[in-house]
């Protein structure tokens, strides 16, 4: 039997959530590597009064934790890992993905796609006509974010899609 995951999906929370999200294997690798340094003094006092040291459960639990931490860390900056901005087509919205989209770049990883989310339909209605209009200059005043990134605009809908609904 094949147990390969070939797709996670990860809705984080907010941007700086992410981040801090983001940087924990690193903060848990320095953490680890402590650990093993404050370690050294018992494996010292092993060999001054055994002659040697042999690793035990406590070496290859920290082994294995950092093992994993730099697993995860490489998953992350992976080609692999796609990480996708999405936001709503609001000045103020465009902007913050913006900034985290910088931030994500200055940890080595790519955003794209960007989903622009709850987009109104021009022609439901004057109303609606306008929304979309001025969501379509939000999005193209917000060149530095959309520059290289494909866009997905994603219609705003009557209810939140849910269930068997999302498989379309």
């Amino acid at each position: 039997e094949d147990t390969s995951i070939s797709t996670i999906v990860l809705d984080t929370a907010p941007g700086g959530h992410t981040l801090r999200m983001l940087a924990s294997p690193e903060l848990l690798d320095r953490w680890f590597t402590a650990l093993d340094g404050l370690l050294a003094k018992h494996r010292y006092m092993h060999t001054v009064f055994r002659g040697r040291y042999t690793p035990d459960h406590t070496d290859r639990l920290i082994t294995d934790l950092q093992s994993r931490c730099h697993a995860v860390a490489a998953a992350l900056r992976s080609e692999t890992c796609c990480f996708a901005l999405t936001v709503t087509a609001r000045t103020n919205a465009l902007r913050d993905a913006l900034a985290l989209a910088d931030s994500f770049a200055a940890h080595g990883i790519v955003t794209d796609p960007v989903l622009v989310n709850r987009i109104h339909v021009a022609g439901a209605c004057s109303h609606c006509t306008a929304l979309a209009h001025a969501e379509q200059a939000a999005v193209a005043n917000a060149p530095r974010l959309v520059e290289g990134r494909s866009v997905v605009a994603i219609p705003r809908l009557p209810r939140e899609p849910r269930g068997d609904a999302l498989r379309t």
